[in-house]
C-alpha cells in the first residue's frame, strides 16, 4: 500500500507539471501520454480522465512544418571509366623481317556493346536510401557512341552503341599491356535530387568536357610519355598521380605509376610496371571477373626458310570473329570501385548523405544477364610473332565480364591437359595454316586454328575436367567423330 501511494503521488505530480507549463510541442504530448499509461497500471479508474486531458491539450499543438527539399544539385566528377580494351599479341617487324601485317588488330564493331554497369552505391553513407532517376528518359545519350540505360533501381549500364567502332592494336612480339586502352568520359555531370528520405542521382553523362577519351596504360604508367594533347586535357582537369593509379588498378596488368625518369632520359622505372610479353598480372586473375572462353589459338614464331622472301615466311595466326562463349557456366558476380574528385571548390552539403563532400566513388559491376547470356563478338586478326620470339606459343582467350572485352593470355601448354590433337592437310597433302577447327563435346563447341605446319591442339579449360569420351570435329565441310583424351594425332584432309 505504501508503494502504491508513492507511485500515485509521482504520477499526479508529473501530470500537474505538464499541465502547469502547458503542452507546447509533440514531445510534451508523448510525455503526457506515457504518464497516463503509467497511471493506468496503478489506478485504471483515473486513466480515462488523464488521457482526455492530454488529448485536449495536444490538439493545440501545431503540426510541424516539413523541411523543404533542397534545391537539386549538379556535380561534375573529373571522369568516369567507360571501357577497358586489351591489346592482342603482335609481331616485331624489322627492315629484314616484315610481319604478315603491320599490326595485329581486335575490332569491336557492330557485334559488341562493351561497357559496364555503373552505380554510386559506395558514395552514400550507410542507411541512406538512393536510386537512379532518369526522369522521363529511359536512355541517357552520351557523346560519340556510348549510351546509358537503367539497369535496376540503383545502377545504369554504359554501352558502346552498335555502330561505334573501337579498335585496339598489338605491335610487338608477345603482348604489351602498355597498349591496353582505357576509354574515359571527362567531367560528366551527376544531378542529385531529394524527395523525403530518398536521394536520386541522374547520370547526365553530358558536359563541357564530356566525351569518350582514350588513354593508354603506358601513358598512365609513365606520364612524361603521354601524348601532348592528352596531357593538356588531363592537366586542365587537375588529374594527379593518384588518379592515374586509380585507373591503372582497374587493369590486372596495369602496374604502377612511375615518377622516375623524364622524356629523353634513361627510364628508371625498372620492374614496377607490368612485365612485357604478356607476363603475369600483379595478382592472379579474378575467376569471378575473368572467364576462359571456348577460343584459343597457336602463337608460333614465323618460319625461317630460304624458299620465302628474305628467308622469313609470312603468316597470320588468326583471322576470325571471336565470341564470348564461355568454357563453363557461372553465376558469380564481382565489382570494382575507384574514387574521383569533384570539379568544385565548395563541398557537397551533408543533406545529400555522401561519405565525402569532395568526391564520388564509382562502382563497376558485372551481371550474368549482361555477360554469359548476351552474345558479344569482335573481329580479330593476329599476326605470328617474329622468329626471335621465345615466349609461350599458345594463347587462351578470356572474357572480362566487368568490361565485356576479350583478354589474351599466353599459356605454357606443357602443363595443360590435352583433349584432342590433330593436323589438317589440303587435298594435295600440304599443311593448311590458319584453318578454323571446331570441336564439340559436353554441350559446348571449342574453336582454334591450325599452326604453321597445319597442326592444332585443344586443351581443357583451366580448372576443368573432361569426362566425355568422344567429340564432333568440324573442319570446313568435313565433319567426323574423334576420340578425346588420347595422345594420337588425327590427320584430316580437306575436300
Amino acid at each position: 500500500m505504501f508503494r502504491l501511494k508513492i507511485s500515485l503521488q509521482m504520477v499526479m505530480f508529473a501530470i500537474m507539471a505538464v499541465s502547469f507549463r502547458g503542452i507546447v510541442n509533440a514531445q510534451d504530448c508523448q510525455i503526457c501520454t506515457a504518464t497516463c499509461n503509467e497511471l493506468k497500471k496503478e489506478n485504471p479508474k483515473l486513466y480515462p480522465g488523464c488521457m482526455s486531458g492530454c488529448e485536449k491539450k495536444c490538439k493545440a499543438v501545431p503540426t510541424p512544418t516539413p523541411e523543404p527539399a533542397p534545391t537539386p544539385l549538379v556535380v561534375a566528377p573529373k571522369y568516369v571509366v567507360m571501357a577497358l580494351v586489351y591489346a592482342p599479341p603482335g609481331c616485331s617487324s624489322t627492315t629484314t623481317n616484315q610481319c604478315a601485317s603491320a599490326t595485329s588488330l581486335v575490332d569491336y564493331s557492330s557485334g559488341s556493346t562493351l561497357g559496364s554497369n555503373v552505380s554510386l552505391k559506395d558514395s552514400f553513407k550507410v542507411g541512406v536510401s538512393y536510386s537512379v532517376d532518369l526522369g522521363p528518359k529511359s536512355v541517357v545519350s552520351a557523346s560519340a557512341g556510348f549510351t546509358g540505360t537503367q539497369t535496376n533501381s540503383s545502377s545504369i549500364t554504359i554501352n558502346k552503341t552498335g555502330s561505334h567502332d573501337i579498335q585496339v592494336q598489338g605491335n610487338g612480339d608477345g603482348i604489351d599491356h602498355g597498349q591496353d586502352q582505357f576509354i574515359l568520359m571527362l567531367q560528366p555531370t551527376v544531378a542529385l535530387t531529394k524527395q523525403g528520405l530518398n536521394i536520386f542521382w541522374d547520370p547526365g553523362l553530358e558536359g563541357q568536357w564530356a566525351f569518350p577519351y582514350e588513354v593508354y596504360v603506358s601513358e598512365l604508367q609513365r606520364p612524361w610519355t603521354m601524348r601532348p594533347g592528352v596531357a593538356r586535357q588531363l592537366q586542365a582537369l587537375g588529374f594527379t598521380t593518384e588518379d592515374y593509379q586509380n585507373i591503372l588498378s582497374l587493369d590486372p596488368y596495369g602496374g604502377k605509376v612511375c615518377t622516375q625518369g623524364r622524356l629523353g632520359e634513361i627510364d628508371q622505372c625498372g620492374t614496377v610496371n607490368a612485365p612485357p610479353n604478356g607476363g603475369s598480372p600483379g595478382s592472379p586473375l579474378d575467376p569471378g571477373r575473368f572467364s576462359p572462353t571456348t577460343w584459343s589459338f597457336p602463337y608460333e614464331p614465323q618460319l625461317a626458310s630460304p624458299t620465302c622472301n628474305n628467308g622469313i615466311c609470312k603468316c597470320t595466326v588468326l583471322s576470325s570473329t571471336i565470341k564470348n562463349e564461355l568454357a563453363s557456366s557461372k553465376s558469380t558476380e564481382t565489382d570494382s570501385e575507384y574514387t574521383v574528385d569533384l570539379k568544385t571548390s565548395v563541398g557537397v552539403p551533408d543533406v545529400w548523405g555522401l561519405k565525402s563532400d569532395t568526391s564520388l566513388t564509382w562502382t563497376n559491376s558485372n551481371s550474368t544477364t549482361n555477360s554469359t547470356d548476351s552474345a558479344q563478338s569482335a573481329t580479330a586478326t593476329i599476326s605470328c610473332p617474329s622468329p626471335s620470339y621465345t615466349g609461350p606459343e599458345h594463347i587462351l582467350v578470356y572474357w572480362d565480364e566487368l568490361w565485356r572485352t576479350f583478354l589474351f593470355v599466353p599459356t605454357d601448354i606443357s602443363s595443360s591437359v590435352a583433349v584432342h590433337r590433330g593436323k589438317v592437310l589440303n587435298k594435295l597433302g600440304k599443311p593448311m595454316q590458319g584453318q578454323l577447327v571446331n570441336l564439340s563435346y559436353g554441350g559446348k563447341t571449342y574453336h582454334t586454328v591450325t599452326g604453321i605446319d597445319g597442326s592444332y591442339d585443344f586443351f581443357a579449360a583451366p580448372g576443368t575436367k573432361v569426362t566425355t569420351k568422344t567429340g564432333q570435329l568440324k573442319i570446313g565441310i568435313v565433319a567426323k567423330t574423334v576420340s578425346l583424351g588420347t595422345k594420337a594425332i588425327v590427320t584430316t584432309r580437306t575436300q
